[in-house]
């Protein structure tokens, strides 16, 4: 962190304690808890390869990460897809974050890549259908418009648990706090 910046903090930027850390058969699993407010969070991840012949994979841990590793033969015009599943899971939304986390994972698996994909492109569909707009006027104004619609909708959440961070999920500054004029920052 820049100790010049005013709006980080100038002590250590360690804001996670890893409580438990686990390989799991494709990918990993990590809890840990936050310093200040001691609020559990959960990482989860899983690989699925297909395509591969001969396929030589693992998951190893190294000091407070898990890493994994996959290869595979593969001749001109074959094709091998790696797709990467993470789950996130918090004590606020849940009580027993590494089994939600567990939970969540199976159905994602079992659910398969290609589901989130259509899901997502609906989704957005549906977004834009309902908020688009057009102005007529200066050149590029859509495109920016449109950008910062899609920042927003990046940033906010659909709980109540949470708001609209300043530097929404852009930046470290302001570490993820909300302020009071959270209105201001939207405004834009």
């Amino acid at each position: 962190s820049n100790p010049d910046d005013p709006r980080m903090a100038a002590q250590s930027d360690t804001y996670l304690v890893l409580k438990k850390l686990e390989k799991t058969d494709c990918g990993s699993l990590a809890v840990c808890v936050t310093k200040n407010s001691g609020l559990e969070v959960c990482s989860m991840t899983a690989h699925v390869l297909s395509g591969a012949v001969r396929p030589r994979t693992g998951v190893r841990t190294e000091k407070e990460s898990a890493v994994y590793h996959a290869s595979s033969e593969i001749c001109r015009g074959e094709k091998v897809t790696l797709v990467k599943y993470t789950i996130l899971t918090d004590s606020i939304r849940r009580k027993d974050v590494a089994e939600a986390a567990k939970h969540d994972m199976m159905q994602a698996e079992s659910k398969g890549i290609d589901y989130y994909y259509q899901a997502q492109s609906e989704y957005m569909e549906h977004f834009w259908h309902s908020s688009e707009m057009t102005i007529d006027g200066a050149d590029g104004i859509n495109d920016s418009v449109s950008f910062n619609m899609y920042e927003l909708l990046q940033s906010a959440s659909n709980d109540c648990h949470s708001n609209i961070a300043a530097k929404g999920l852009s930046g470290e500054g302001y570490e993820g706090h909300y302020f009071w004029d959270t209105e201001m920052f939207i405004l834009p």
